[in-house]
């Protein structure tokens, strides 16, 4: 009587010896071609990414990207007179998701200083919104030293961040159609 062989046979044994490295080297590549393809996605600024932002010496000046609303000045006597529509080009507002991106809005607290200790007057205060999906930050500094310098590099990138915003929103033509300040910090 024979006995049955149902293992692998020695040819099958050594053919399987050869496969077996390409095989994990497909596998072990295709890995991490999809973690970096996702990766990549996560840096790709989502489709309804807006962001909030206010600054001022009392928080009086503001952007809401989302409503496309700029304000001059709210605490105007008429406060209308200083309100307008800005819509930020898509290119702005990639070039403004890469720096809060960059960033890291979730290593910060929800109430931040970037220079403890620093005092001046006026002071300024910051707010600074993210949302997009169902993600939603803020960051707000209130009567913080009125500089754009920081004691460290975590400090110095969100002030540089705010910087380039307040910038980009003063340097428009629409903020620059908006009349003077009616009083300005005393």
């Amino acid at each position: 009587m024979q006995q049955k062989s149902y293992g692998i046979s020695g040819k099958d044994k050594e053919t399987i010896g050869y496969l077996w490295m390409p095989v994990c080297f497909i596998v072990i590549s295709c890995v991490i071609l999809f973690g970096i393809i996702r990766y990549d996605r996560s840096n790709q600024m989502p489709e309804d990414f807006s962001f909030y932002f206010s600054f001022g010496t009392e928080n009086n000046m503001f952007y809401d990207s989302a409503s496309k609303v700029l304000v001059k000045d709210q605490r105007a006597k008429h406060p209308e007179r200083y309100t307008t529509k800005l819509a930020v080009s898509k290119a702005q507002r990639k070039q403004i998701w890469e720096k809060i991106r960059q960033m890291d809005m979730d290593s910060y607290p929800d109430r931040y200083d970037p220079n403890p200790g620093s005092m001046s007057s006026p002071s300024l205060s910051i707010e600074l919104t993210v949302s997009y999906g169902d993600y939603s930050k803020t960051i707000q500094c209130n009567q913080i030293a009125y500089t754009f310098e920081a004691k460290d590099q975590k400090g110095r990138l969100f002030l540089q961040t705010c910087k380039d915003i307040m910038e980009l929103l003063q340097n428009s033509k629409e903020w620059k159609k908006l009349p003077q300040y009616e009083r300005l910090y005393q």
